[in-house]
């Protein structure tokens, strides 16, 4: 089955629902649609699997039936819609509507905890009227009438039971926080998703229409993980490290992990006496969570090339074989560089990548690819950068050129290839023998991503990087941890200006987070870097946030004797005297928009300057 279909489906054990008036979240009866035209086309609500609406997987709204007068959707082969439920964590839901199977043929459909990676469970129809529920390690019977409505109602509880209604009879009741093979799993709610699918190798084809559909909220949930990060109580700490308060306003726990970014438009002069010459580093993964076949052990093959001088690697030994599917199925494959990995390497460039495939994919089908850095909540990659055609050779190492400008920053970065597996005796994705790096080797044969087996190995994906590093000249503590519900977290943020030029500096501090409303927060800051007095030290200022509407936060190196803000004409229109401390926080609120100079005079009677944009 398409997109390796989990052949598992629904069952729900009942629960109470205290008592609260349900709310409708969505409803749609499609009545107001054009027939003949694809429901994505027409609703921004609602997409196909692949993001296409009007395609061939758009289904198309149809007044062939209706359950009420006179459209309905109507779902046939090659058609794959996609409802968004939002993304929940917590409540009780109920997904409603009516469904009509058309004589001699099968339906489908599934509720997703994470779109197109963790099925939550899936419901088969066949043509003699009888079907089944997948769902927690389970097939539950049931039995319909081919080409009459059935009253579907799929209720949720996200800290509970879900349960499966068909016409008012309950079908089937479990708890949500499995997937159909009964593996647990953290539970959501995703993705409704209406596919022209039916049994596995069943010989009718897939028709049905869907009226009436209803997204209710029978129960509120907790308030979700709410970051709110408190610049206004910076404080300097006996190190003289900066402190940024992270807050949870939310009533579930904030996972975060925060990294310093270094914007890579501009390649000016970064680097105090930087060399002209480069170095070759490379990046690396080598290991496969889905639905592979097993794993196939290499015999007489090339060993691929590990000799490097400099390598930043993932891969734990030498090429082993492959993994692939049991049919054939085009994927894509690729190895997760965080930003632990890459704070060695700002500033290198990606001029190569070196795969490493095992038995050979169809012809023409092998694509190397790089995408920017995408989901923390859901890992996976983001919009694409690099997709260049290639020639595998069978387990050989083969060096793709990037000819793009990829810059490491300090964003994840994700690396990879697409290729199409012949299924059984195919083994194409590469690997090496292991063990195992956790949560870098990824998979997807459509818009989700998992991690590969833990029984595999690392996929053998590796980076060329040429230049020089540029300093890494922010520093946060920590690097990653968890809020508790109503509770708050410090972070240190200090700088260095060793191997700095003297100049101006703009980065930024990325805080990204489990918060569903902000799950990148963005902190801009400047460093301005010069020599001392002496002719020997540098110092440096950081200001930050830059813009910023409420305060500007200041840090020096050495002891601030007065700070001035002055206006594009000149005016100062503020002056502190800070009085030996290393930091000061101004407040901006009643600073009229614009550009101002912060003018900082140090104890060494060194004067540095930054510019801030007030808005």
């Amino acid at each position: 089955m398409k997109k390796t279909l989990l052949i598992s489906m629904l069952v729900f054990f009942g629960f109470a629902v205290n008592a609260q008036t349900p709310e409708t979240i969505y409803e749609q009866n499609f009545d107001a649609l054009t027939p003949g035209q694809g429901v994505a086309a027409q609703l921004d609500e609602w997409t196909t699997w692949n993001n296409n609406p009007g395609s061939t997987e758009d289904g198309l709204i149809s007044n062939e039936q209706a359950s009420s007068p006179s459209n309905s959707l109507k779902i046939t082969t090659g058609n794959d819609n996609i409802y968004n439920l939002g993304s929940k964590t917590s409540g009780v839901y109920t997904i409603n509507f009516k469904y009509m199977v058309a004589e001699g043929s099968g339906a489908y459909y599934n509720v997703e905890h994470i779109f197109g990676s963790k099925w939550a469970f899936e419901v088969f129809f066949r043509n003699d009227g009888t079907g089944y529920v997948s769902a927690n390690g389970a097939q539950t019977e049931f039995t319909f009438t081919n080409g009459q409505w059935i009253d579907i109602e799929n209720i949720i509880d996200l800290g509970g039971n879900a349960t499966i209604k068909m016409n008012g009879a309950e079908i089937h009741s479990w708890p949500y926080n499995t997937l159909p093979d009964g593996t647990t799993t953290d539970p959501k709610l995703d993705v409704v998703n209406f596919y022209a699918g039916t049994v596995q190798n069943a010989p009718y084809p897939s028709l049905y229409f869907v009226d009436d559909f209803e997204y209710i909220l029978l129960e509120e949930g907790a308030m979700p993980p709410t970051i709110d990060v408190d610049l206004s109580t910076i404080e300097a700490t006996d190190n003289d490290n900066v402190v940024l308060t992270i807050n949870n306003t939310g009533e579930g726990a904030l996972s975060y992990s925060a990294y310093p970014v270094y914007p890579q438009n501009t390649k000016a002069n970064y680097v105090e006496n930087a060399e002209e010459t480069t170095q070759t580093i490379m990046l690396q993964h080598v290991n496969p969570n889905h639905l592979q076949a097993t794993q196939q052990t290499a015999e007489n093959k090339t060993p691929l090339n590990l000799n490097r001088d400099e390598v930043l690697t993932h891969i734990q030994s030498q090429f082993a074989g492959g993994f692939g599917y049991d049919s054939e199925v085009t994927a894509k494959v690729a190895a997760h560089f965080r930003p632990q990995d890459l704070k060695n390497y700002i500033g290198m460039k990606v001029s190569a990548v070196r795969i490493g495939i095992n038995n050979l994919p169809a012809a023409n089908s092998t694509n190397m690819m790089i995408w920017e850095r995408g989901g923390f909540i859901t890992p996976k990659p983001g919009n694409t950068l690099v997709n260049t055609a290639f020639t595998p050779i069978e387990a050989t190492e083969v060096m793709i050129p990037v000819s793009e400008d990829i810059y490491i920053d300090g964003k994840d970065l994700w690396i990879g290839y697409s290729a199409t597996d012949l299924g059984a005796e195919c083994y194409p994705f590469g690997l090496d023998e292991g063990p195992q790096v956790p949560n870098v080797n990824y998979i997807s044969s459509g818009p989700g991503w998992s991690t590969i087996s833990e029984d595999f190995g690392n996929l053998f994906i590796l980076a060329d990087l040429t230049g020089t590093a540029s300093p890494n000249y922010l520093t946060i503590m920590p690097e990653s941890g968890e809020v508790p519900a109503g509770g708050n977290a410090q972070l240190m943020l200090s700088f260095s200006t060793a191997g700095l030029a003297i100049g101006t500096y703009n980065s930024e501090l990325h805080i990204a987070s489990t918060d569903v409303e902000h799950e990148f927060t963005v902190i801009p800051v400047q460093l301005n870097v010069t020599i001392g007095t002496d002719d020997v030290e540098k110092v440096g200022v950081m200001t930050f946030p830059n813009p910023t509407t409420e305060q500007i936060n200041v840090k020096a190196n050495s002891a601030i004797n007065t700070i001035k803000v002055i206006n594009q004409v000149g005016q100062v229109v503020a002056s502190y005297n800070v009085s030996g401390r290393t930091q000061y926080a101004i407040n901006a609120s009643n600073l009229e928009n614009g550009v101002y100079m912060i003018q900082v005079e140090l104890n060494n009677n060194e004067t540095i300057t930054n510019k801030v944009m007030v808005k």
